[in-house]
C-alpha cells in the first residue's frame, strides 16, 4: 500500500512541476506568468482594468483587429518578425515576417519600413501603423484603407467610400441613404427597414414584416393587428384578437365581429363562429363580401350588386346532397335521400308529353325534377334567421317549370300531380350548433296544394312534402318573417353523431365537427361517446367523485350553474372528477348513470327519462323538474349499493333541482329525498348525485355531509339510511 501511495504522489508531484508556465511567479500559492496574466500584470495581485489586456507586464488596450497579444505586446503576426506567423516564433538574423512567413526580402505586396534596429515588412495599404507610407501611424480609433486613415467601423456596420476621402460607416438595415448597400439612397417617402426601402408609417403605426424574416411591407397598428400585437411579430392565436396591443381571447358571433376584431381581413374565407356567443357552441362558418361590397349571385348566373355592402355571414352544413331518383317508371318520378335540398317534382307534368301522347319509355315523356341543393345559408344572427332565397351556395339540377327562374327556396317542395304531395324537401342541421325552432309555420300555396312537415327529436332534421295540380309547401309565408326560416342554438352530442354513422365506435369525438377516434388531433370542445350502452349515443357530462370530501360536485357548487369546465383536457373515463362542454352543449331526454366500482365484476346503470331539455346546464339552471317516470327509493339504493337499503320513507320526491324544503335541509340535483316525516318540509337524506346535507339536521354534526353522490342521511335522524359513496359517471342522450 505505501509503495502505491508512493507512486501516485510521483505521479502528482511531476504533473505538478510540468504545469506552472515558465517564467513562474508565486502569487496566492499558484505560479502565473505576470507578463501576461490580467489579473497579476506586472506583479503579484495588479489587475487590468476591464476591456485591457497584459502584454509584457503592462496593462494595455486590447489589440486591433488583425493583431494579437504576445509576450511583446500586441503583434501583427503577418509583419512581426519577432512573432512571425503567431506569438513566440521570433525569425533568424537577418530575416524579415512577410505574409506570416520568415523570408530574406519583403514579398511584392509589402514595403520594408524600418523600426528602430529591425525592418517590418507592412502592407502600406491596410497597416495602419504605415498607411500610405512606413511610420505613417493613424490615429486612435482609425483604420486605414486604401492607403488613407480613416473611421474604424463597428458592430453591424459597413465602411462606404473606402476609395476617397473620408470613408464612413453605415447600417445598411437603416440608413436611408445606404439602404441594403453603400450609396443606394430610400426614394422620398420612404425609409429604410431590414435593408428594403419601405413606406414610412406614421405613428402609432409600425413598419412590420408580413411572417418572421419576411421582406417589411406594411404599416402595423400594434394596437389592433393580431400578427403584430403590441409590436412587430408577435402573433396572436387563431382563437384570439388583438386588443389595445394584447393577445386575448374572443367569441365570434358572426362576420361582422371577424371584420371588428381582425380588420385587416378582406378575403372571403372560413372562419370559426360561436352560436349565440358561446364558446361551446362552435360551428363552421363562410365570411362573404369581406371587401364591403355587396354581391348576390343569383341561381341562374346573373350577377346583381345592391342592398347591404358588408361582411356576410353563412352557415357551413355538413350535408348537401342532391336527392336519387329511382328508376322511372309510369305512373311517376319518386326521388329518395338527400340532404339540405328543396324540390319540384316533374312527374306527369303535362307540357312534357310529346304529340301523340306518351309512348316512348317514361324516361323521355317527362324531365328530371328540378331542385336546388344547399351547401351553405345565409344566416343573420342575433336573430337566427336564414334567408331562404339567397341562392348564392347551391346547386341546380333539372329543368325550371313553373318555378322562378331564380330556383326553390331552401325547405320547399312542390309537385304538379293532383292529389299527390310527390315534392320533396329536407333540411338537415346536424353536427351544426343549431336546430330548427318550432314555431315556423310551412303553408300550402297554389292550387289543390297538399303537403306536411315533420321534424326530428331534437328540432336538427325537417321532412318536407308538398305537391298539387300544382302545388307547394313552403315558408315563403312564415309569420313574422316572410322567406326566412327561424333557427334556435342548439348542441351536439354522442347521438346526433350515431345517427350520421350508426357504426361510430365508443371514444373522444369532436364537438365542433363530429370528427372520432380515427381522425388524430380533434377540434374542441371534445366530448366522450358511449356508442354502445342500451343503444348507445350517451354523452358523458360529469364524472362525480362521492367519496371525495372535497368534491367540487356538492349541490351549492357553482359547477352545476356555470359554463366553466373542471379537468375536462381530454374526457376519458378515468377516476378523476370532471365537467365537460357536453354539459352546456348536448341536448337530452334521458340521462343515465353508471358506476365507477362494480361489486363483483358486475356494473350498474340507472336511467330516468325527462321532457326535452337544452342542455344539463339548462336543466340545472332551472327549478325543480320531476323525472319522467320514477325508480323509487328501492331502485335508487340498489344502483348505490347493489341491493335495496333503508331510505328514510318519507318525502321520496324524485327529480332534477330536488331540493323542497330549501337550502335548510337535504337536497339532491339528480336523484331522491327521503324524511323522517311523512312531507318533504324537513328533508334529512338523499340518494343521487349532487347531493348535499345542511349543518345541524336532526341535530346531526355541523357538514355538509361526507357524500356528493351515493346514499347519505344526517346520522342522528330516526330510520336514516345506510352510509354510502360512490363514483359516478352521468350521461345524457
Amino acid at each position: 500500500m505505501r509503495a502505491q501511495l508512493a507512486a501516485v504522489a510521483a505521479v502528482f508531484f511531476v504533473s505538478c512541476v510540468a504545469a506552472p508556465p515558465t517564467p513562474c511567479t508565486e502569487c496566492d500559492g499558484k505560479c502565473v506568468d505576470t507578463n501576461t496574466d490580467s489579473k497579476n500584470c506586472g506583479e503579484c495581485g495588479k489587475s487590468c482594468a476591464s476591456g485591457n489586456l497584459c502584454s509584457a507586464g503592462k496593462c494595455v488596450a486590447a489589440c486591433n483587429s488583425g493583431q494579437q497579444a504576445c509576450a511583446t505586446g500586441c503583434s501583427d503576426p503577418m509583419t512581426d518578425a519577432k512573432n512571425c506567423g503567431g506569438c513566440g516564433r521570433p525569425c533568424a538574423a537577418g530575416q524579415v515576417c512577410s505574409g506570416g512567413s520568415c523570408a530574406a526580402s519583403c514579398g511584392t505586396t509589402y514595403t520594408a519600413c524600418p523600426v528602430g534596429t529591425d525592418t517590418v515588412c507592412a502592407d502600406v495599404a491596410s497597416d495602419s501603423r504605415h498607411c500610405g507610407m512606413c511610420n505613417h501611424a493613424c490615429g486612435t480609433g482609425e483604420v486605414c484603407s486604401a492607403m488613407q486613415c480613416g473611421v474604424r467601423c463597428t458592430g453591424t456596420q459597413t465602411m462606404c467610400n473606402p476609395g476617397a476621402v473620408p470613408p464612413y460607416c453605415v447600417d445598411t438595415k437603416t440608413d436611408n441613404a445606404s439602404c441594403g448597400a453603400c450609396a443606394q439612397p430610400c426614394p422620398q417617402g420612404t425609409a429604410c427597414n431590414a435593408g428594403v426601402c419601405d413606406t414610412v408609417c406614421a405613428s402609432p403605426l409600425l413598419s412590420c414584416t408580413a411572417d418572421a424574416g419576411g421582406a417589411a411591407h406594411y404599416c402595423a397598428d400594434p394596437q389592433t393587428d393580431s400578427r403584430n400585437c403590441g409590436g412587430c411579430g408577435v402573433r396572436c392565436d387563431a382563437t384570439q384578437a388583438c386588443i389595445s396591443g394584447t393577445c386575448r381571447a374572443v367569441v365570434l358571433n358572426n362576420c361582422d365581429d371577424v371584420k371588428t376584431f381582425f380588420g385587416g381581413t378582406t378575403v372571403d374565407s372560413e372562419w370559426t363562429l360561436n352560436a349565440a356567443g358561446l364558446w361551446y357552441l362552435p360551428f363552421r362558418a363562410w365570411c362573404a363580401d369581406m371587401n364591403g361590397l355587396s354581391t348576390t349571385v343569383l341561381v341562374d348566373g346573373g350577377v346583381v350588386d345592391g342592398g347591404y355592402g358588408g361582411p356576410k355571414t353563412y352557415l357551413i352544413l355538413d350535408r348537401s346532397e342532391r336527392p336519387q331518383l329511382d328508376a322511372i317508371t309510369s305512373p311517376g318520378i319518386r326521388s329518395d335521400g338527400g340532404a339540405n335540398f328543396s324540390e319540384h317534382n316533374n312527374d306527369r307534368f303535362p307540357q312534357f308529353q310529346p304529340d301523340g301522347g306518351c309512348t316512348a319509355a317514361p324516361a323521355a315523356c317527362y324531365l328530371p325534377n328540378f331542385t336546388n341543393t344547399f351547401s351553405k345559408l345565409r344566416l343573420d344572427t342575433p336573430t337566427n334567421t336564414v334567408s331562404n332565397d339567397d341562392y348564392r351556395f347551391s346547386t341546380v339540377r333539372g329543368t325550371a317549370q313553373n318555378v322562378a327562374i331564380d330556383g326553390l327556396e331552401y325547405g320547399t317542395a312542390a309537385g304538379c300531380v293532383n292529389g299527390s304531395a310527390n315534392g320533396r324537401a329536407n333540411i338537415d342541421l346536424r353536427n351544426t350548433p343549431f336546430a330548427v325552432d318550432p314555431s315556423n309555420v310551412w303553408a300550402l300555396a297554389g292550387s289543390n296544394p297538399v303537403g306536411s312537415a315533420s321534424l326530428s327529436q331534437h328540432n336538427k332534421v325537417v321532412n318536407v312534402t308538398g305537391g298539387g295540380f300544382c302545388g307547394a309547401n313552403d315558408l315563403t309565408a312564415n309569420p313574422g318573417r316572410p322567406h326566412k326560416l327561424l333557427l334556435r342554438p342548439s348542441g351536439r352530442g354522442c347521438a346526433e353523431l350515431k345517427s350520421l354513422d350508426k357504426n361510430a365506435p365508443s371514444g373522444v369525438y369532436s364537438l365542433f365537427d363530429g370528427k372520432g377516434p380515427d381522425a388524430g388531433t380533434l377540434r374542441p370542445p371534445l366530448v366522450y361517446c358511449d356508442m354502445t350502452s342500451s343503444g348507445g349515443g350517451w354523452s358523458l357530462v360529469l364524472k362525480v367523485d362521492g367519496n371525495n370530501p372535497a368534491s367540487r360536485f356538492y349541490y351549492d357548487d357553482t359547477l352545476w350553474t356555470n359554463v366553466a369546465t373542471y379537468g375536462a383536457a381530454v374526457p376519458d373515463l378515468s377516476k378523476s372528477e370532471a365537467k365537460y362542454a357536453a354539459f352546456m352543449a348536448t341536448p337530452y331526454n334521458e340521462v343515465r348513470l353508471t358506476l365507477g366500482e362494480a361489486d363483483g365484476g358486475v356494473s350498474r346503470s340507472l336511467e330516468v327519462n325527462t321532457s326535452e331539455q337544452g342542455s344539463m346546464l339548462d336543466t340545472q339552471r332551472g327549478g325543480y323538474l320531476a323525472f319522467g317516470g320514477n325508480r323509487g327509493a328501492g331502485g335508487w339504493t340498489s344502483f348505490f349499493h347493489g341491493t335495496p337499503v333503508g331510505l328514510q320513507g318519507g318525502c321520496q320526491q324524485e327529480g332534477f333541482v330536488n331540493a323542497p324544503s330549501g337550502t335548510a335541509r337535504a337536497r339532491v340535483r339528480i336523484g331522491i329525498l327521503g324524511n323522517e316525516q311523512p312531507d318533504c318540509g324537513s328533508t334529512d337524506s338523499f340518494a343521487g348525485v349532487g347531493g348535499q346535507l345542511q349543518p345541524n339536521n336532526c341535530g346531526g354534526p355541523n357538514s355538509r355531509g361526507n357524500h356528493s353522490a351515493g346514499i347519505f342521511g344526517a346520522p342522528t335522524c330516526a330510520g336514516g339510511p345506510t352510509d354510502e359513496g360512490q363514483f359516478v359517471y352521468v350521461w345524457v342522450r
